[in-house]
């Protein structure tokens, strides 16, 4: 069982971060609430302030998962 639940956190890990790489364009971060560009050094948006460390996601069933 150990292995089943290391595999789904591996897996939830490898999508987080191809999902970071894809919001990171021309030395931008984009929010994952509002979708607006922000500065690469900022930690929170400049527009909702949303925390640009969080990524909202939704699962297979169509709820939203927090990363």
């Amino acid at each position: 069982m150990a292995n089943k639940e290391q595999f789904e956190h591996n897996r939830k890990s490898k999508k987080f971060i191809s999902e970071l790489k894809k919001s990171i364009t021309n030395d931008n971060l984009k929010c994952g609430f509002c979708n607006l560009d922000n500065e690469i050094n900022n930690f929170i948006c400049s527009s909702c302030g949303f925390p640009l460390d969080l990524n909202i996601i939704q699962n297979e069933f169509g709820l939203p998962e927090i990363n």
